[in-house]
């Protein structure tokens, strides 16, 4: 059964996205009320901060929503 997906940050580049995760049977914009996007994670492989969601009553986070495979 397909599951809708939220992306945001490098998960909105579509090419990047076919690698990780193949194909998708929708994609649509889409905004998180509720959230805002901080840069509190560090990645070895980035070598600096990635994105991260965490809560703020009053932001938005703007992406995407895949519909993808649940595998």
């Amino acid at each position: 059964m397909p599951v809708w997906y939220f992306a945001y940050g490098s998960n909105l580049d579509v090419d990047g996205m076919k690698k990780r995760v193949g194909q998708w049977h929708d994609l649509r914009p889409a905004k998180l009320k509720g959230f805002r996007i901080v840069f509190n994670v560090y990645s070895t492989s980035w070598r600096g901060g990635v994105a991260n969601i965490v809560e703020d009553p009053q932001s938005i986070v703007y992406g995407a929503l895949y519909l993808l495979d649940e595998e």
